[in-house]
This record gives C-alpha cells, sequence and structure tokens, in this order.
C-alpha cells in the first residue's frame, strides 16, 4: 500500500515527538584479550554518593559487543564488569543525537601472593559477608566447602582471596556466572544429590602477566578527548592503591594508624599537569574536582589551591558530584568567605546534582546549628523535606534532630548484651549506678582505631574512679577482635560483638550511622556527653567533670 504525503504527516504526528537518543556501543574484552564468558555493561550516574544507581544495564554478545541507548545527555559513568575482573568505571560525557564507540580491555583481580585462609557465602545464608564460614585447606592446596542443601541450584562467593580488600568474588568452580547487580560475580552450581560440595583451587586463579597493559581503552576517532577522562580515573585508582600499601605498611611498623600521613606527589602533579594542559573542559574540570580532594595534602598552598579551582569548576558543573560531594566541603571549609559564599549560593541554585546542592545544605545546617536558630531551622527544614534521601543529608539530620533519642540529658536506651569469652550480660539495668563509656567501634575504621592511645591513657587515669569502657565492636567476626587486641592494643576493659554492626537493632536504636561513636552514660542512665567530646585530648577533660580530675601518674 502506498502512502500520501498527507496519511505520512497524520500516521508523524500521532507517534508524537521524536526524542534526540545518544547511542553508545562497544567491544570489551578479558585481560588476556580473549572474549569473556560474561560481561555486564552498567550505565549509572556520576554521582559519586547515589552508589550503583543503575540507569541502565545490557549484557554483552557472545563476541563481546554491546550497545545501549542513552534518552538525554549528560555526564554519566560506563561500568563494564566481568567475572574474575574489577569493574571498570568509564566516565562519559554524552551530547545530544550522538554514537560513542569503544574498545576496552579490564583489567583483572589482584590476588593475594599466599592464600592461607577462605571463607565463604552464598544464597544458603544470602551472601552475607558477616556470615561468611571457613573452607577445609586439602593436603593439595585445594579448599573444600560442603553443606547439605534443598536447592538444584546455589551460589556462592570467597573472602580472602584479594590482595587488597575484603569483598567476596566468585570462584574457580563454576557452572555458570550471575551477575549480583553491584559490579562483581557469584558462581552457580547445579546440585546432584543432597549435598553441595565447593571446590576452589588457588592455581586456576585467572591471571595475566604482571607488566600487561591493561586496563586501556580505545574511542572512535571523534571521542578521543574521553581518553582523557578514563586516564583520570586510572590515575585516582593508582592513588588509592598507592595510599593503602602506604597505610599497610605504616600501621605494620608502627602497631597502629596514628600519625599515619601519605602525600602522592606524582599524582598531584599529574592533576595540575593536565589542567594547565587540556583544551578540553570536562577533562580540566574532572582534574581540579580531584585536585581539590588532594588538597589536605598540599600544605603549603592549600587555601590558594582552592581558590584557583574554584575558577576551573564553575558552580553548575556536574563533576562536584565524584568524591561523593568532598570537593564542596573543601570549597567551603578553605575558601575565603568572601568567595566561598557566592559559590555555594550558585551551586545551590543551578547545579544539575542532587547530591551536590545536598552537601551545600548540609552545610548550612552544621554552620548555622549553634549561632543562628532562625537560619539552622530553614536549612534544616530544606535538607529533611528534599534531600533526606542522601548518605549526606541523613548524618546531618540525625546529628541535628532535636527529637534524636541520642543526645546529653536523655536516658540511655534499654540494650543487654552479651560479653565476649564470657556467659555474662551487661544491660542497662545492671549498669545502673556506674560510669561508663559505650563505644562503638570496629578494627577496620581507621579513626576508630587512632583514638586507641588516648582511650587507653584515660582507662588507666579513671578507672580507680570508677569508669567501665564497654567496647562494642562493628567487625565482621569476633575473631577480629581477638587479633586485634593480641597483636595492637590490649583495650583491658569489657567487650561485645554486635551482628549485623551498623545495620543492627542496636545500632539503629543507638543512631549509630557512623564510628566510632563514644557515648558517655552516668550512674542514673542519663546521658553526660557524646562523639566530640570523648575523643582525642577532649576525653580526660570531659572524664574530670563527670569523675572529678585525677593527679598524672
Amino acid at each position: 500500500m502506498k502512502l500520501t504525503k498527507s496519511a505520512l504527516i497524520i500516521l508523524c504526528a500521532c507517534a508524537g515527538p521524536l526524542t534526540a537518543q545518544s547511542y553508545l556501543s562497544g567491544t570489551v574484552y578479558r585481560a588476556d584479550g580473549k572474549t569473556p564468558v560474561q560481561a555486564d555493561i552498567v550505565l549509572t550516574s556520576i554521582d559519586g554518593q547515589a552508589g550503583w544507581n543503575e540507569l541502565q544495564a545490557v549484557k554483552a554478545s557472545p563476541d563481546g559487543t554491546f550497545s545501549l541507548t542513552v534518552e538525554k545527555p549528560g555526564t554519566y559513568r560506563l561500568w563494564v564488569c566481568m567475572p574474575d575482573h574489577f569493574a571498570k568505571s568509564v566516565p562519559l560525557v554524552v551530547k545530544e543525537n550522538e554514537r560513542i564507540s569503544f574498545e576496552l580491555t579490564a583489567a583483572p583481580y589482584f590476588w593475594k601472593d599466599s592464600i592461607d585462609a577462605v571463607e565463604v557465602v552464598g544464597s544458603w545464608n544470602e551472601y552475607a559477608a558477616n556470615r561468611a564460614e571457613p573452607m577445609h585447606r586439602r593436603a593439595d592446596g585445594t579448599f573444600i566447602y560442603s553443606r547439605p542443601v534443598s536447592e538444584d541450584t546455589v551460589g556462592y562467593q570467597l573472602k580472602g582471596l584479594l590482595a587488597m580488600g575484603s569483598r567476596p568474588v566468585n570462584g574457580t568452580q563454576a557452572d555458570y556466572f550471575e551477575y549480583d547487580g553491584h559490579g562483581t560475580y557469584r558462581s552457580m552450581l547445579h546440585v546432584r544429590g543432597d549435598s553441595v560440595h565447593i571446590v576452589f583451587d588457588p592455581a586456576r586463579l585467572f591471571r595475566v602477566a604482571a607488566d600487561a597493559d591493561v586496563p586501556k581503552i580505545t574511542f572512535d576517532a571523534e571521542h578521543r578527548n574521553l581518553e582523557e577522562l578514563f586516564a583520570l580515573t586510572l590515575a585516582r585508582n593508582e592513588n588509592i592503591l598507592a595510599t593503602v600499601r602506604a597505610y599497610d605498611k605504616y600501621v605494620q611498623e608502627h602497631g597502629d594508624p596514628q600519625g599515619f600521613s601519605f602525600r602522592d606527589s606524582s599524582y598531584i602533579a599529574t592533576l595540575e599537569e593536565t589542567i594547565q594542559r587540556s583544551k578540553d573542559e570536562a577533562v580540566r574540570q574532572m582534574a581540579a574536582v580531584n585536585l581539590l580532594n588532594q588538597v589536605v595534602n598540599i600544605e603549603d598552598k592549600r587555601r590558594e589551591t582552592v581558590v584557583e579551582m574554584m575558577e576551573v569548576i564553575p558552580p553548575d558543573s556536574p563533576w562536584l558530584a565524584l568524591e561523593r560531594g568532598q570537593p564542596v566541603m573543601m570549597i567551603a571549609m578553605l575558601a575565603p568567605e568572601e568567595k566561598s559564599e557566592g559559590y555555594l549560593k550558585k551551586v545551590l541554585e543551578s547545579n544539575p546534582e542532587k547530591s551536590v546542592r545536598g552537601q551545600v545544605v548540609a552545610h548550612y545546617v552544621n554552620r548555622y546549628a549553634k549561632n543562628d536558630a532562625e537560619k539552622f531551622q530553614h536549612y534544616y527544614e530544606i535538607l529533611k523535606n528534599e534531600y533526606a534521601d542522601l548518605p549526606s543529608a541523613r548524618f546531618t539530620l540525625m546529628r541535628h534532630n532535636p527529637e534524636r533519642v541520642i543526645q546529653p540529658g536523655k536516658p540511655v536506651p534499654d540494650f543487654e548484651v552479651g560479653l565476649m569469652d564470657s556467659e555474662e550480660k551487661v544491660s542497662r539495668q545492671s549498669l545502673l549506678g556506674k560510669t561508663y563509656l559505650m563505644d562503638f567501634w570496629a578494627v577496620w575504621c581507621g579513626p576508630c582505631v587512632a583514638e586507641m592511645p588516648s582511650l587507653h591513657t584515660a582507662y588507666e587515669k579513671f578507672k580507680d574512679k570508677g569508669l567501665i569502657i564497654l567496647s562494642l565492636s562493628f567487625d565482621q567476626k569476633p575473631e577480629d577482635v581477638h587479633k586485634f587486641r593480641a597483636e595492637k592494643w590490649p583495650m583491658p576493659w569489657l567487650h561485645t560483638f554486635i551482628e549485623g554492626g551498623g545495620n543492627s537493632e542496636l545500632a539503629k536504636r543507638f543512631e549509630v550511622f557512623g564510628i566510632p561513636k563514644p557515648i558517655l552514660v552516668g550512674p542514673d542512665g542519663t546521658i553526660l556527653a557524646l562523639e566530640g567530646e570523648l575523643r582525642g585530648q577532649a576525653l580526660e577533660k570531659t572524664l574530670a567533670k563527670y569523675l572529678g580530675d585525677v593527679s598524672e601518674k
């Protein structure tokens, strides 16, 4: 049937307006250059505070190719994920009605040089990292874990394989893999019989030569500028690795992180050089935002650097959402007020990223909390009504909530916990008549460990005055606390392990949104002091206020 010109016009009108879409496509490879057994491509916002906020997701074809449509222009991250490899973030600036393509070779996991202990989580325990169980090491160097199951398919992940971090990853035995939605994979096994037997063989771990040129990316000729953004991402990752290595070395040599500092001069120089050299505004802004996040390590010209970066990054730049919005905080804290005020107001008015605007509102809430009740209430209501879904906003709202449960002058909530290595329990009721410090902490928490010298000194000075300390661990397993106390700090006071840590009912009841969180409770069960009054040098002054001064021993 032949349509007339009038009919075509009517059909187009009925279909609605055409949208200007952009298209992303590419081919992805394993670190050895081969096609991955599976790959998932995930589009997210650039927002570092939003987490893994999936906007779109597609699976690569068996030949490693993929394509997806972007509905509107903007700044994004494209994540390339595959088993045995780190999820790789590709920052993108997508303009209206354009086509972007690239080839990417991923980087494999960094395995431990020596794997002596392995733990397993699986579908039987909802992949809960804090409920991981040990695998049995066999004489041939392999590990095995067996358990009865009623399902015909189970999934699992292994802990203890990565050189850095404790995140569970896929194992070496799998009938197929299942993407977990957060950048890693589960090994899936078909069950034959009424038990599953999971075997891990370190010799089968995917490895490439140490000098392999991975990860690497090549964009089409019209978008080679995006390779600079990817290079900045790699430089940031190298900086993180260098910092972790330096931290681990420092703790190994000194026993704890107290006094640790690290300045990656080469990374800072790379960022400064990129800002001066690049002609691409997105590249310059991304480099400037990363430099703001390093500004605490630029001791000689912190304020000067912040002011210079404000000239590079316009207030409406989406790149301010990187690093969980911390660059905005650097501007608020370090820039001269006459410069920062106007800049922050423009950020609040024009920045497209909600998390960035929320950081500014949270800054004003904290700023006016003690010296301007009217402005405090104004910004508090904005934060509560418009930004309560942001992690940074939730913490600020909790901290300043006039109806919060945990604050001086209010009774400590009811609790009862079992002491570690003991059948004894302690509770609000059993501690009546005592002055005690509840200290929510974890061995993996750097600021918590940094409090150890002041805690030990204060305990020695005030224990004869009746001070009791109850440390409540948010670690993954009790053994972590035992090892820390045996090898680093003795912590000669009461200890309990909180199953579920920050997600536990006790954490919610005590409004623990971050650690360390110390709470001082008086003999009548009333909260006396919190947090800042109980950390560092302030701890002894606060204890002296309620327990009486003590002479130096």
